[in-house]
């Protein structure tokens, strides 16, 4: 199957609405997520990630959340077998009650190698974020240097 712009919008859709299992089930086991810098440790959550330790980093920043933080999918573009996304997350810290208000890119590149696959899978994200932001609100809200909660 063809990596087409409504599949993305389903999978963006997961996160939107927690279906953490269905968005899961889109990347590939062997999958590679990358935050802002792949090469050095720059801030809480730069480098590189595989599935597990992604998800892992993903529930750490979620505890600095008061609520789940609301998502907004600003455009979308589509092209062969990537996509790129631009999106909003909009949340209050769970200590401070601070405003976080972030605009993200994301880069995702899909193995549709296989015709018979009905759905492709996630092999490479790349996330472009304001590392500042997120570094402060986080620290401010309960996540240390090391992922551990204060």
């Amino acid at each position: 199957m063809p990596v087409t712009e409504a599949y993305v919008r389903e999978l963006f859709n997961c996160m939107v609405t927690g279906n953490v299992p269905q968005f899961a089930a889109s990347l590939a086991d062997d999958m590679e997520w990358v935050i802002v810098n792949p090469n050095d440790k720059t801030f809480l959550h730069s480098g590189t990630y595989d599935k597990k330790t992604m998800f892992e980093a993903m529930t750490s920043l979620m505890k600095c959340f008061a609520a789940p933080p609301e998502m907004q999918l600003r455009s979308l573009i589509v092209a062969g077998n990537k996509a790129v996304i631009e999106s909003r997350t909009i949340g209050k810290g769970v200590k401070d009650g601070s405003k976080f208000d972030n605009w993200l890119c994301v880069v995702c590149e899909f193995d549709n190698s296989n015709p018979e696959d009905e759905k492709p899978q996630i092999k490479k994200v790349h996330e472009y974020y304001d590392s500042a932001l997120v570094d402060a609100f986080c620290k401010a809200n309960g996540e240390r240097i090391d992922g551990d909660a204060a």
